[in-house]
């Protein structure tokens, strides 16, 4: 059982809040959005193919939600 979890998690590596704006071409404060909007990233850290999977179901997962959107501003 620990062999076969061990290479599951080698053959796609977890990435940090940083890290996944990086590999999906964003600002930071776009993850920080998708997490505020349901993404689950325990102990901070997720997939790859996990974001994109988040992406393919909310496609653009603030439309109509200003209040978020206004919220992570700087004030």
């Amino acid at each position: 059982m620990d062999a076969e979890y061990k290479t599951n998690q080698q053959s796609e590596p977890l990435l940090s809040v940083k890290e996944v704006a990086v590999a999906i071409g964003h600002h930071v404060s776009y993850v920080y959005r998708l997490r505020k909007l349901g993404l689950s990233m325990p102990g901070g850290r997720i997939t790859l193919s996990e974001v994109k999977a988040f992406l393919v179901k909310n496609p653009v997962p603030w439309k109509g939600r200003s209040k978020i959107l206004n919220s992570t501003k700087k004030r």
